[in-house]
C-alpha cells in the first residue's frame, strides 16, 4: 500500500509512523463514514458550510483533534504544484459556495445536468480545500449525498477514483475570466452515475485503494494536452495513456470492497457490544451506590465517647 506524502498531522492516537497513522486512518474513516450510510441526514440536509464541517468532523473524529474545524491562518495547503485558497480567504470563499450550493439543488430528470451541476461545485471546494487534512473523504461523501438529494447516486465501482482526484484539481485551476472546465471530472464520474438505491456505499470511497503517484501523472497528462489541444477531449486522451482498471483488477477491487463492508460490520458490531456492555458497567456501579446510600441512611447514628467525668464542687485534693 502506498502512503500518501506529507507531515505527520497532530493526531489522536498519537502516531508517529506514516504507515500506522495511514492505516487507523482508512479504518477509522471508513467505519465512520459507514454509520454515516446507516444516517446519511443525521448530520443535516442543508449542503451549507456547518453540514460539510460535520461531515469532516465526523469522519475523522478518531484521527485528528481539529476535525471539523477550518484551516487556521498560517495553514497553506497545497497538491498537484497547485496552490489552495489562501487561509485567510478559506472562510468567506467557503461561505459563498455553501450558500450557493444550498439553493441549488442537482437537476431531478435530467443527469447529465444533475452531474454538471455537481462537479462544478465539487472544483470549487477542491480549491478552498477547506481543512487541513481529509478533504477528499468528505468531498465525497458531500457530493454523494448533493446528488443523492435530487434523486441520483455514484457508484464508486465504475469510478475511477484515481482520475476522479487528478480531473477535479484540473476543474480547480481556472481561465483568464475565472471560469471552472469540468469537462474531464464530468467525464470521469459519468460512468458511476446512476439512479438512487444503485450507487455504492458512503464508505466504499475511504476504502479505496489510493496511490500517491498515478493522480499526479494522470493530472500532468490532462494539463499538458490542454496545453497541446486545447480543443480536443481531454477524456479521449486520458483514456488511451492512461487505461483504467482490467477486468482482473476491476474482480479484485470488488471482492476487497465487500470484504471492507463486512469487516466494517463486525467492527460496528463489536462497537455496540462494547458501549452495551460500558453502559451495564455504569448502571450496576450506580445501583451499588445507591445500594450503600440507603444502607447510611437507615443506619442508627453511633453514640459519641462520654461526657468527662466532673468533680463535685469544693472537693479539692
Amino acid at each position: 500500500m502506498s502512503v500518501p506524502p506529507g507531515p505527520i498531522r497532530d493526531n489522536i492516537p498519537g502516531f508517529t509512523d506514516a504507515r500506522q497513522l495511514h492505516a487507523y486512518e482508512r479504518r477509522m474513516t471508513a467505519f465512520r463514514l459507514y454509520q454515516l450510510e446507516v444516517e446519511p441526514w443525521s448530520l443535516g440536509d442543508q449542503f451549507d458550510l456547518t453540514h460539510f464541517q460535520r461531515i469532516h468532523a465526523h469522519t475523522l473524529s478518531d484521527v485528528y483533534p481539529w476535525a471539523g474545524h477550518l484551516r487556521g491562518p498560517d495553514e497553506w495547503t497545497e497538491a498537484m504544484g497547485m496552490v489552495h485558497c489562501p487561509p485567510d480567504r478559506v472562510h468567506d470563499y467557503a461561505t459563498a459556495i455553501f450558500e450557493s450550493m444550498a439553493a441549488e439543488r442537482p437537476s431531478h430528470p435530467n443527469p447529465h445536468d444533475a452531474l454538471n451541476t455537481a462537479a462544478e461545485y465539487w472544483a470549487h471546494l477542491t480549491y478552498a480545500h477547506i481543512f487541513l487534512d481529509g478533504n477528499s473523504r468528505t468531498q465525497r461523501a458531500f457530493i454523494q449525498l448533493y446528488l443523492r438529494s435530487a434523486g441520483w447516486d455514484l457508484d464508486w465501482r465504475a469510478i475511477d477514483a484515481d482520475a476522479v482526484h487528478a480531473a477535479r484539481h484540473a476543474a480547480a485551476l481556472t481561465d483568464d475570466n475565472g471560469l471552472h472546465d469540468t469537462t474531464w471530472l464530468t467525464a470521469q464520474l459519468q460512468p458511476g452515475l446512476v439512479a438512487l438505491g444503485d450507487g455504492s456505499p458512503l464508505s466504499h470511497n475511504a476504502a479505496t485503494a489510493d496511490t500517491a503517484t498515478r493522480p499526479v501523472e494522470i493530472f500532468a497528462a490532462m494539463l499538458e494536452h490542454a496545453e497541446a489541444d486545447p480543443d480536443n477531449d481531454g477524456f479521449t486522451f486520458y483514456a488511451q495513456q492512461y487505461p483504467g482498471p482490467g477486468e482482473e483488477q476491476a474482480a479484485e477491487d470488488h471482492r476487497r470492497y465487500l470484504a471492507d463492508i463486512e469487516h466494517q460490520r463486525r467492527d460496528h458490531t463489536h462497537l455496540i457490544e462494547h458501549l452495551n456492555e460500558l453502559e451495564h458497567q455504569r448502571q450496576q456501579q450506580h445501583r451499588e451506590q445507591q445500594h450503600r446510600e440507603q444502607q447510611h441512611r437507615h443506619q442508627p447514628p453511633h453514640p459519641g465517647p462520654p461526657p468527662p467525668r466532673q468533680e463535685p464542687p469544693g472537693r479539692h485534693l
